[in-house]
């Protein structure tokens, strides 16, 4: 199956350095994490989870193609999360 948006609200997640989201495959949630690092690529400042959170945004639709290509060809972390990193979005 492929993933697909889920209603899901996003959030940064300070912790992580990342902003959270989930995606689905048919019913299971599939979360998915990008690194703030990944983020500065489309123009978020370093380490700032609210330009971070704004980049998110704006770019959701191609982070969330990422994500489908991600798993599509299997690059899953062992607990199941997506996690998008700089080398994705190059």
């Amino acid at each position: 199956m492929s993933l697909i948006p889920s209603a899901t609200p996003a959030r940064s997640d300070k912790q992580a350095s990342a902003v959270r989201f989930v995606m689905k495959d048919g019913a299971r949630p599939v979360p998915i994490l990008i690194c703030y690092t990944a983020l500065e690529r489309f123009g978020s400042t370093a380490g700032c989870c609210k330009s971070s959170f704004d980049t998110f945004k704006r770019n959701r639709r191609l982070f969330e193609r990422v994500a489908r290509d991600k798993y599509k060809r299997g690059n899953v972390e062992r607990d199941g999360t997506i996690f998008i990193r700089p080398a994705d979005v190059a």
